[in-house]
């Protein structure tokens, strides 16, 4: 039997309750670039509308929009990104 726990969601209807908190000291984060950590990006973009997971390859995918971010699921740094929908905060 598994955990039991939430692992990935997709809020495009933008009716679910979800929240993600920075777990390090993000202050004064504006930008976020490749090697930063996910907590940045949680500072900087917000919670994102989904989350998928592939641990077999071992990254996540935030979804903000059109636009995502590809997170390192060892290192928790961000690894690649798309902003298609030109909302991301990168440099």
């Amino acid at each position: 039997m598994g955990t039991r726990r939430v692992t990935e969601w997709d809020n495009l209807g933008g009716n679910l309750k979800v929240q993600l908190q920075p777990e390090r000291q993000t202050q004064g984060a504006v930008a976020f670039t490749r090697g930063s950590h996910a907590d940045i990006v949680l500072q900087v973009q917000g919670t994102p509308s989904s989350i998928d997971t592939y641990e077999f390859l071992g990254y996540e995918t935030w979804r903000y929009g059109l636009s995502s971010i590809n997170i390192d699921l060892g290192t928790r740094r961000v690894t690649e990104w798309d902003n298609l929908g030109g909302n991301l905060k990168v440099k």
